[in-house]
């Protein structure tokens, strides 16, 4: 007997066995119960989808012996024959290659005789985007006024490429591609019905393999039971259709994470050697690293992602030990190498090429990487701000942040010096425009004033009512952890605990932590109470106080000013120090040139003798009072001068 595919032997045979394309066979089986058929359908959508099925399906219910029926007997002679593709009134096109204007004019001559053994003839042309433009002109006068014993199905992948005055005459339905979970519940049944034991694991892999085609994963079943026999594993899954295993893909995740530039090498000679190809895992790490930016960025990820739960804590893991850029990074790199090796004959260089980039962001020159270093350096400015030193020093901070990347401690010379005493010795009581918080232990810092008189208040630590919830922890212990608090967000994530630096427990009732910020920091503020960061504070928090609790950041209030409480944003050196000397006395020595500028511009001095008089950069320098000025390389310099 011969032979019959897979995906042909389970075509669906019925309106209901149609799947992921209820909203289309629903209104077709209505359209047919209230005789409301259009003259002209097209139906658009990715090969597989059920596009073809779906037109027999209609022409089989409208000719069935019992009907006009949504519901197909399968037994008369007229269901039989189209299902078997032998009925005579029921033509099915390909308008790829019958694309020319001589077809649709033999065409044109033919719709005009009456059916020979059914009710209605019905025309199916496949492809049609593939006509040429006179083709399609010759069908618009068929398609406006059909007679009236005649349907057209119209059915393509590119609607794009369809005539607009095409489409106008036809009735549009599109169709979706299908879930992974629909297309294993369908592999799953035919599985089950052809005795083939094939575990869940290899199930879905054959199902992402077919990117929402059920027709490409029924051939793929087949082809995996030709291959295997009645028993698949997933190793028979990955040989054959070459579908990169998992654990690669988490391998690779985790060596973006340790910055491992050599065994990254070694993976994809393992690949190679392998004879895996090489674009392929490229376009599945392309999914891998699609599937960490959505969990980085939604809250609940299962809506999108077909996923099992262990393989979502296996990507949640991964997830948060990478920053939002730098996999944002990662997808424009591979994207671009992927697009690459289409045609490069060496596609092994390009990934190799593309490892190291990912690996040392120093050798990759897009935007994105340029951006990671910025991040990447903020990073380890930001924790060591906590004396003016790295902001007074420059070369001082280059030199620290390069022994910083290259995994060394700074040198003791270069590290921060600790911030001298604020009054007097140490141990001395503080003295006016001071206080003590003594639930943190820290100086607290007013304004000074002119006169040198404080009021009550202002020489008065600032105090809030206590508030102690039904728990073990209030807002004084929270004030004393609040450092370990932070240093805990910290080791989660680093943007979090920057943005966190600039706010201060406030109160604390009801299990709800009030978090105050500058008006200054609005940002930090809107970005600190939602999304991932919220989830990172409040989770440091249960993990320091043992208890489930909520934060609420809040502004302060601007009509009741607090003093400010020194931190390490501070600057510890003053202007008695030598630095400081030396920018006084460059400040005198640009005052006096631009006196002298003033004298010379009144004795009506050209601007050209000016310029050889004054060091233009000085004089910027000192009338704009800036620290650093940036030279503009100009061709005629006389344009500074205008």
């Amino acid at each position: 007997m011969q032979h019959i595919s897979l995906y042909r032997r389970w075509r669906p045979q019925t309106f209901e066995e149609v799947i992921g394309q209820s909203h289309i066979t629903k209104t077709l089986a209505n359209a047919i119960r209230y005789n409301q058929l259009s003259h002209a359908f097209i139906f658009c959508g990715p090969r597989g989808t059920g596009k073809t099925s779906t037109a027999r399906l209609l022409a089989k219910s409208i000719n069935c012996e019992q009907g006009p029926t949504p519901n197909a007997c399968n037994q008369c002679q007229s269901c039989i024959q189209i299902s078997n593709g032998t009925c005579l009134d029921v033509i099915e096109i390909d308008a790829a290659s019958n694309r020319g204007i001589d077809e649709i004019r033999a065409l044109r001559d033919k719709i005009h005789f009456s059916p020979a053994t059914v009710r209605t003839k019905v025309y199916i042309i496949d492809e049609v985007h593939m006509l040429t433009t006179e083709a399609f002109n010759a069908l618009l006068k068929i398609l406006e006024e059909p007679p009236s014993h005649v349907i057209f199905v119209l059915a393509t992948t590119e609607p794009n490429k369809v005539l607009p005055t095409i489409m106008s005459r036809c009735q549009r339905f599109d169709f979706n591609p299908i879930s992974v979970d629909v297309i294993m519940r369908k592999l799953r049944l035919v599985a089950q019905k052809e005795e083939l034991e094939i575990p869940e694991d290899a199930l879905r892999l054959v199902a992402r393999h077919a990117a929402g085609s059920l027709r490409d994963a029924e051939g793929a079943l087949e082809q995996m039971a030709s291959f295997s026999g009645k028993r698949i594993t997933v190793e028979d899954v990955q040989t054959v259709l070459g579908v990169v295993d998992v654990a690669l893909l988490f391998e690779a995740g985790d060596l973006f994470i340790e910055k491992d530039a050599a065994e990254a090498l070694f993976l994809v000679n393992r690949l190679f050697e392998s004879g895996r190809d090489l674009r392929q895992f490229t376009r599945e790490l392309l999914e891998h690293l699609r599937i960490l930016m959505i969990i980085q960025n939604v809250d609940d990820p299962r809506s999108i992602l077909d996923c099992s739960q262990e393989e979502m804590e296996r990507y949640r893991a991964q997830a948060s030990l990478l920053r939002d850029g730098e996999v944002q990074r990662f997808l424009h790199l591979f994207g671009e190498t992927y697009r690459e090796m289409r045609w490069d004959s060496n596609p092994r260089l390009l990934l190799e090429l593309a490892m190291v980039k990912a690996m040392k962001v120093d050798a990759d020159d897009s935007r994105e990487a340029l951006l990671a270093r910025l991040e990447a350096l903020e990073s380890m400015i930001e924790k060591d701000r906590g004396s003016g030193l790295l902001r007074d020093r420059p070369d001082i901070a280059s030199r620290v942040v390069q022994q910083k990347r290259e995994g060394r401690e700074p040198e003791e010379s270069l590290a921060p010096r600790e911030p001298a005493p604020a009054h007097g010795r140490a141990g001395s009581s503080p003295g006016p425009g001071h206080a003590v918080d003594l639930a943190s232990q820290k100086p607290i810092s007013f304004p000074e004033r002119p006169d040198g008189a404080y009021s009550q208040s202002e020489t008065t630590a600032p105090t809030l009512e206590p508030t102690t919830p039904e728990g073990k922890v209030d807002i004084t212990e929270i004030k004393k952890k609040w450092q370990a608090i932070l240093e805990r967000v910290r080791e989660k994530r680093i943007p979090t605990h920057a943005l966190l630096l600039e706010g201060s427990p406030l109160d604390f009732r009801n299990g709800e932590l009030t978090i105050e910020f500058d008006s200054i920091f609005h940002i930090h503020k809107e970005k600190v109470e939602k999304g991932e960061h919220k989830r990172i504070v409040e989770a440091a928090l249960a993990e320091m106080t043992g208890e489930a609790i909520r934060i609420k950041c809040v502004i302060a209030a601007p009509s009741s000013p607090k003093p400010q409480v020194e931190s390490i944003y501070q600057h510890q050196e003053t202007d008695e120090e030598s630095g400081g000397k030396a920018r006084d006395e460059t400040r005198e020595r640009a005052t006096k040139e631009v006196e002298k500028e003033t004298r010379e511009e009144e004795k009506g001095d050209s601007p050209k003798s000016l310029k050889n008089s004054v060091d233009p950069i000085e004089l910027i320098k000192a009338r704009f009072k800036a620290k650093v000025v940036q030279k503009i390389d100009l061709k005629d310099e006389e344009k500074l001068w205008k």
